[in-house]
């Protein structure tokens, strides 16, 4: 089994997850943000990310992971998905903990 890779959201050791051949993607499975795909493209842009925009979207794949979905994170998406979480109210925040 190859071995893990830091997570491209949290930076924790992250399992790899299998993809297939012809997809220019990685996948993750990362005990904090769960199980998730990124495109190489954003894995290069999160690398620049600031910490709010990458807490965020840990929370959001971890939440998706958490309900057996798994998210790819696209070029055009991933900050949108990180900002959509920035607008969650404290109540809602509760209510998914």
């Amino acid at each position: 089994m190859p071995a893990d890779r830091p997570c491209p959201i949290c930076g924790l050791g992250a399992a790899p997850r299998p993809m297939p051949s012809n997809i220019d993607a990685s996948g993750f499975d990362c005990p904090k943000c769960g199980s998730f795909e990124v495109t190489r493209m954003v894995e290069v842009n999160l690398r620049n990310a600031d910490h709010t925009q990458l807490a965020r979207l840990s929370c959001a794949t971890r939440q998706r992971s958490a309900a057996g979905e798994v998210l790819r994170l696209l070029t055009d998406t991933w900050e949108g998905l990180a900002d959509g979480y920035g607008r969650t109210g404290v109540q809602s925040q509760r209510r998914r903990v």
